[in-house]
């Protein structure tokens, strides 16, 4: 169950003033999970839903609608007022929550922004972090900008601070203690917006991850700084978990480290079972092993090969192509002390290699800089950026450049 410091009933100075009054701060736990759109929804795509429809857009995607709706008032082909009630249950489109807009947001961070603390608070000077991941008074030149031009934060959300403000569920309310799966009261006339806006009155210190603005009335209000990405549930479930190992476990699917197979059951093993072959490594030697330990999907030789002769050999580094596609791998998997990182990509592109555990929280920021279009190994001493060693557990190494990412498990045992 995901949970996070909190969300602030009220806030007026900087962060480092807030930080003295964290313990006071509710703790909100969420139990579901839920996917997020990676963007601000954009003008094309509200256009597109807002034409005359028989269904509505969830069920045009194979979703059960989450919403029920009633007592409808309209004019033309929109609803103008009207009663609607969330089904929680339901895996269709909806708002996120105020809870779950945070707990995105921060994508593991407990600073100001998903990226660190907050320097400036107004708009002059420029705040450096925001200036990263958000436009807001201090750089957007009081307008719009296109979505996905900053930075995103860990987990590939865009446009989490700044740029738009964001319409969630939830009516303004307090939260009278730690709560879980909070939605806001049943009535009121104000609504909650998240993350701040480019508007020449959004400081920085209202784009921060924990900053709360309210609008009067309805969501009916249309302005030029208000927008909204669409939620929905992923209804946990009971089914089989498929291992690298090819063995499976029946359990949860927010237990599952590993290949989910929904609604499956463990008898018989609905996990393939691994077959021997030949694996062509990125450095061109070729080892038999599992075609489940085989990281490279493009690298398997197929069952029974032999590596007499090598069908990975190759006659001389300069004979060895430059690679056009991220290739990455780490061996061994699990490992105790020590593993290597063995990574390749286009030439000319910039790419880096960070390790994170299942939280999703940075671990170790292992390598940045140009790919060369040939094979690079870095070996990882199981140690964190503050040279602390990292306990026995699993973690995701991601190597990322503009061309794309690749994630690989790892595993520390003892």
């Amino acid at each position: 169950m995901p949970e996070y410091l909190g969300l602030e009933q009220a806030y007026q100075g900087t962060d480092r003033t807030a930080t003295r009054f964290a313990h006071l701060w509710p703790r909100i736990a969420l139990s579901d999970g839920y996917l997020l759109t990676l963007q601000h929804v954009v003008d094309s795509r509200l256009a597109e839903v807002n034409r005359p429809r028989t269904e509505p857009v969830s069920g045009a995607d194979r979703l059960t609608p989450a919403h029920t709706i009633a007592d409808t008032t309209s004019s033309g082909n929109h609803y103008i007022g009207a009663t609607i009630d969330w089904n929680r249950a339901e895996n269709g489109y909806r708002l996120p929550t105020e809870a779950e807009w945070e707990y995105a947001c921060r994508a593991t961070s407990t600073t100001a922004f998903c990226n660190g603390d907050i320097t400036n608070v107004d708009c002059s000077p420029l705040d450096p972090n925001l200036d990263q991941v958000g436009w807001y008074c201090g750089n957007a030149s009081s307008t719009t900008h296109d979505v996905g031009g900053k930075a995103a934060n860990l987990w590939d959300l865009n446009d989490m601070h700044g740029n738009l403000s964001e319409w969630c569920w939830d009516r303004a309310g307090t939260y009278g203690g730690d709560v879980t799966d909070p939605a806001g009261p049943e009535s009121g006339s104000t609504r909650v917006v998240r993350g701040g806006s480019w508007s020449d009155e959004q400081q920085a210190r209202m784009c921060r991850s924990a900053s709360r603005g309210l609008v009067l009335g309805v969501p009916d209000t249309t302005c030029n700084w208000i927008g909204l990405r669409l939620a929905r549930t992923v209804p946990d479930s009971t089914g089989s978990c498929c291992v690298s190992t090819g063995t499976w476990t029946l359990t949860t699917q927010a237990s599952c480290i590993g290949a989910w197979l929904a609604g499956s059951v463990c008898v018989p093993n609905p996990c393939p079972q691994p077959t021997t072959g030949a694996c062509c490594a990125l450095d061109g030697a070729c080892t038999i092993t599992e075609q489940t330990a085989c990281t490279d999907p493009n690298a398997w030789q197929g069952q029974g090969v032999a590596c007499t002769p090598d069908p990975c050999a190759v006659s001389g580094v300069d004979d060895v192509p430059l690679a056009t596609k991220l290739g990455f791998r780490v061996v061994p998997t699990p490992f105790t002390e020590r593993t290597a990182l063995v990574f390749v990509g286009p030439k000319g592109t910039t790419a880096e290699l960070l390790i994170f555990d299942v939280s999703g929280r940075r671990v170790r920021s292992a390598w940045r800089g140009v790919l060369d279009g040939r094979t690079k190994k870095l070996e990882w001493d199981g140690r964190d950026d503050g040279g602390r060693e990292v306990p026995t557990w699993v973690y995701f190494a991601r190597l990322r450049s503009g061309s794309g990412k690749v994630v690989v498990k790892l595993v520390r045992a003892r």
